[in-house]
């Protein structure tokens, strides 16, 4: 069939929609593309707080698609029938391109960084991506269905495709003004809004990640604050950051870093306090060449190949620089009032 011709529909090169999550990523992209003279509109399925907080804060417009389950479907979780796994980026996408279009968006921009093309298992040499819809793969996929069928269409990108797990937490741990708005724990985003958080349940794969992530980077008591208390000293939280760092049965089934990402945000939040000694000794026996390599491959193949558009990818630099010019001035600063009584 003839492709569809969007010769009648102007986009707007120039208007970004830019799907929100409530979590730390989007809130990175949004601080990102802010550095811009880009128009940003939001867009989020459903109405979550955290969302609407983090759009908020950054003084955005939102698009909001809505969308109702089949009650059966609720009938049969409480007969004991499993979930599956629901590629919600995956739905996300293809509903933010339609809204792009209906807006004259000429982009959307998603925030799903590198890390996302590790596979979370390899069994019988079989990968097996918990994240796969977030992966540069699938982005390929979706980009070439547009392209396929459409002309001129939405282009569909991720910002954060080009940068790790360490600096996307470097970046937003500069970005204060999410740090009391953002939430990445997923039970806050439940369906059922009886079994929902209102904040950080502290005690999941993805709060045990963020904490350690931001921890890298700010005061271990900064970080508390955020999440109500220091997940570090609840000790029934040990297994599960030793997980996050390949020390149990494998990688959890959940959008986290690579495990040689976490090992080293993990080092740098440890090295900032005396408690977990378990952590510690454990994170000590990894040898750093096995990061390494880890890190090689990451340069290599996650985020070298992305659809980021040149002058979006000179604004991640310039941020980049301005963030460490900032991490490195707070440190002299630091280093200066803790020697001040010895001058």
């Amino acid at each position: 069939k003839e492709r569809a011709s969007s010769d009648n529909k102007k986009l707007d090169e120039n208007l970004l929609l830019v799907p929100i999550g409530g979590g730390k990523d989007s809130a990175t992209t949004i601080e990102i593309l802010q550095k811009t003279d880009k128009k940003i509109v939001g867009f989020s399925i459903g109405k979550f707080a955290s969302i609407d907080q983090t759009a908020k804060v950054a003084s955005l417009e939102m698009v909001r698609v809505t969308r109702t389950l089949d009650p059966t479907l609720i009938d049969w979780n409480d007969q004991g029938a499993l979930n599956g796994h629901v590629p919600v980026t995956a739905i996300t996408s293809t509903l933010a391109t339609l809204a792009a279009y209906c807006i004259g968006a000429g982009s959307v921009v998603m925030s799903n960084e590198a890390s996302a093309n590790e596979p979370t298992r390899v069994i019988d040499e079989i990968e097996v991506n918990h994240q796969y819809s977030k992966s540069f793969q699938a982005e390929i996929l979706l980009r070439n269905a547009l392209n396929a069928h459409t002309k001129d269409t939405v282009d569909y990108f991720s910002l954060l495709r080009v940068l790790s797990e360490f600096q996307i937490f470097s970046i937003f741990s500069s970005a204060i003004r999410f740090h009391k708005t953002f939430t990445s724990c997923n039970r806050v985003f439940k369906i059922d809004k009886k079994e929902r958080s209102k904040s950080w349940c502290g005690e999941c794969d993805k709060c045990r990640f963020v904490f350690i992530g931001l921890s890298a980077f700010l005061n271990i008591e900064e970080v508390a604050i955020i999440f109500g208390k220091n997940l570090l000293k609840d000790e029934t939280n040990t297994q599960g950051f030793l997980d996050l760092i390949g020390m149990g049965e494998g990688k959890p089934f959940e959008c986290v870093g690579t495990i040689g990402e976490t090992v080293l945000l993990m080092k740098k939040a440890l090295n900032k306090v005396d408690l977990n000694e378990e952590l510690k000794t454990t994170l000590d026996s990894i040898k750093d060449i096995e990061f390494l390599s880890q890190n090689l491959q990451l340069g290599v193949e996650f985020g070298v190949d992305n659809f980021v558009p040149t002058d979006l990818l000179n604004a991640i630099e310039e941020l980049k620089i301005e963030n460490y010019r900032n991490q490195v001035l707070k440190k002299l600063v630091e280093l200066y009032y803790a020697n001040y009584d010895n001058l």
